[in-house]
């Protein structure tokens, strides 16, 4: 752990995201993403193209699938993501609820939202915390039918997300650089925290190209021009390298929440799930 603090993990994700972004000499860049794919047993027969279309595993890290790999759920709120469900719980009324990151180590809904937003809206919520290893999927969807209402960029570290860092580093949510996407459905509000980690590090966005995690891009807060609604399970964004993902809900959504999404133990969740009953 003491080495980690030392290791200049932004400077040293951006590193990575440059190297398997690139063709190198001899075909060393198809060594590299066939060794991941091998290594972490990755089904390329749901991507959208040819393995031969993504000749870079940077390029195959943010591939599409294929349609109808992944059904859409009835249900108005669906998993914006394949992974992990490893944490969740109600935000209790007080004035600054408390989330979990791992059995007895939490952080709060404000440090993890920062100065500029309202976390009065979220009391009585509910959250859920998504793991994505490095043989999921790495798109991220809409979890319900709405508008967005704005975006945000908060800087910060790259700490490793894996499970020993989960339980080892306190606070590990809230010092990563992280984007917040707000949306307002018929079902009340959800707030989308896209956590970057260790290589790469980067969070795009399809509808707002121009903030991008990681980057140094200097966009800090969005808002569309006009009203942009985006469908149940509509592509988000993605995350260049593995990560997690917090969606925070609000009293109206939590009512609604599945009462064995409630359970205690870590639970696989893919896109189009239904979350709500």
């Amino acid at each position: 752990m003491f080495l980690l603090y030392l290791v200049p993990k932004n400077w040293l994700s951006r590193m990575v995201g440059w190297a398997v972004g690139r063709r190198w000499l001899f075909g060393f860049h198809l060594f590299i993403r066939d060794a991941f794919i091998r290594h972490f047993r990755v089904d390329v027969s749901e991507a959208e193209s040819p393995l031969a279309q993504y000749p870079t595993l940077g390029s195959f890290f943010i591939r599409r699938l294929r349609s109808g790999a992944r059904p859409i759920g009835n249900t108005a709120l669906v998993s914006p993501v394949d992974g992990m469900l490893t944490e969740r719980g109600t935000l209790e009324p007080r004035s600054d609820p408390v989330l979990t990151q791992v059995k007895g180590i939490g952080y709060t809904l404000r440090s993890l939202l920062g100065e500029n937003w309202e976390a009065d809206t979220y009391v009585g919520g509910a959250f859920l915390t998504l793991y994505l290893a490095p043989w999921n999927y790495h798109r991220i969807h809409a979890p319900a039918e709405g508008k967005v209402l704005r975006v945000s960029h908060i800087a910060g570290a790259l700490w490793p997300v894996n499970p020993w860092s989960v339980q080892h580093i306190p606070d590990l949510f809230v010092r990563n650089d992280r984007v917040l996407v707000e949306m307002e459905c018929a079902g009340g509000r959800a707030l989308i925290a896209l956590v970057g980690a260790t290589n790469v590090g980067r969070i795009t966005l399809s509808f707002c190209p121009e903030l991008v995690g990681n980057s140094g891009s200097g966009i800090r807060d969005w808002k569309p021009a006009d009203e942009l609604r985006l469908d149940k399970g509509a592509d988000l964004g993605c995350f260049e390298m593995g990560s997690t993902v917090v969606m925070i809900l609000d009293a109206g959504w939590a009512r609604r929440v599945r009462a064995e999404i409630f359970g205690s133990k870590p639970m696989p969740v893919h896109v189009g799930m239904d979350l709500a009953s």
